[in-house]
């Protein structure tokens, strides 16, 4: 008998399909086949589509309880791969050299694209039974080369200028990049957590409502930094606890600070961080101080849902009720804001009942 909670998937399923390779790569485009002035006829009939799996019997009530996929950034030797350390059956994948001081468990160091699949592959379906529960990347970066050697081979190309240029080559390196994420979708499937560590660098931001600023960015190309940002359910932001301060006698601001390090979890002008979890704006950057406030803000998420679901019941109105689930739909809803106003229209309808 199945004893996982409503939503909740079972954390030691293997991946069972077969394994990723360069052949699973989706072209973006494929100007191929485009012949001027030829009509192409259209395909045979397949065979019988399959019965949908998109039905309201196969829906899923509640929380989904699943593994964390976490990305953190920020400058060299600020303490990324030691808080990766920090997470269970960690299991290292990228380069060598930069981890030596940590005492984790790693895998060789991939020379090519394929057996950085190789590698994924290998952890989705044989991890968790080796007692790997987190597989960290460090860096993510580290990754682009490779892919950019992939695509480009011996040609002597750079990515701009491969197969005729117009951003074939940009495409190309994208299609490897989805292909890596699918890779770790298929990990998280097999129960295990997936830490991305990347570098940053400060880039100057264009405001085009004020004047531009610098702000800290994924050290890597943006568009492959974008798919792993929206994949995530946090990107954390890590810096040291450094401030600005006036010198008394020549009346400038210099930089001052402690040896503490600092974990941005919210969305600020001068770098991007965000979560799903209800994290404080701001942790030690600790392992166990970062699980301390992701299981607290959990369980904050878990009353305030009761509470709105509660007050939902008692209002029994389907329109206020739709507008409040649109809300909830949205992860970065305030979900106490919601809760208060669910409450206070609760009251207001109570108060009209009365009287």
């Amino acid at each position: 008998m199945n004893t996982n909670t409503i939503g909740e998937k079972p954390p030691n399923e293997p991946a069972t399909s077969r394994p990723l390779t360069r052949e699973d790569i989706v072209p973006s485009r494929d100007d191929s086949k485009i012949v001027p002035g030829v009509i192409v006829p259209p395909k045979a009939p397949g065979p019988p589509a399959k019965k949908s799996r998109m039905t309201l019997d196969n829906t899923r009530d509640g929380l989904i309880s699943s593994p964390m996929r976490i990305l953190i950034y920020g400058g060299e030797k600020i303490g990324k791969s030691t808080f990766a350390a920090g997470a269970p059956g960690a299991l290292w994948l990228g380069a060598d050299g930069g981890t030596d001081h940590l005492d984790i468990r790693r895998l060789p160091q991939p020379e090519s694209f394929d057996e950085v699949l190789e590698a994924l592959n290998e952890v989705a379906t044989r991890g968790y039974a080796r007692g790997v529960r987190t597989l960290v990347i460090d860096p993510l970066n580290w990754f682009e080369p490779l892919i950019v050697a992939d695509v480009v081979g011996v040609s002597g190309k750079t990515l701009n200028s491969w197969d005729g240029g117009y951003g074939r080559g940009n495409d190309a390196a994208m299609d490897r990049w989805r292909l890596i994420k699918k890779g770790l979708e298929r990990v998280c499937d097999a129960g295990i957590n997936v830490i991305l560590c990347a570098h940053a660098h400060a880039k100057k931001f264009e405001d085009p409502e004020g004047p531009g600023f610098e702000r800290w960015e994924l050290a890597m190309s943006k568009q492959p930094a974008g798919l792993f940002k929206q994949w995530v359910d946090a990107i954390l932001f890590a810096r040291p606890d450094t401030f600005g301060r006036v010198d008394p006698t020549t009346k400038k601001i210099k930089a001052a600070g402690s040896d503490a390090r600092i974990l941005h979890t919210e969305l600020a002008p001068a770098f991007d961080a965000g979560n799903r979890w209800r994290l404080p704006k701001e942790l030690p950057l600790s392992w166990p101080a970062f699980i301390e406030a992701k299981t607290k803000g959990e369980e904050e998420t878990r009353t305030l849902r009761a509470q709105i679901d509660r007050d939902l019941l008692v209002l029994a109105d389907p329109a206020i009720e739709s507008r409040v689930r649109m809300w909830l739909a949205d992860p970065k809803v305030d979900l106490a804001e919601v809760a208060n106003v669910v409450a206070r229209k609760r009251a207001e309808t109570e108060e009209h009942g009365n009287g």
